[in-house]
């Protein structure tokens, strides 16, 4: 399982966005659509894959992705 997290710059706290499933070579996909914002947004994010059972890997994380939304 992949954990995709959200957030806005400077802000302190982050969002699921949306949870994905790997295939065996641990790649994985998944969509997400915005809201309409007022003004042009950047927004952050990151996958998390969380310590699991039966997985034999630590907790990891991508780098961070930033995404630019305009009005």
């Amino acid at each position: 399982m992949v954990v995709i997290r959200g957030t806005v710059p400077g802000a302190k706290r982050r969002y699921l966005v949306r949870r994905a499933t790997t295939d065996a070579l641990g790649h994985y996909r998944v969509g997400y659509a915005f809201s309409k914002v007022a003004a042009t947004t950047r927004f952050v994010f990151a996958a998390v894959v969380p310590v699991q059972n039966g997985y034999p890997y630590v907790r990891g994380h991508s780098v961070h992705r930033y995404i630019r939304v305009r009005p």
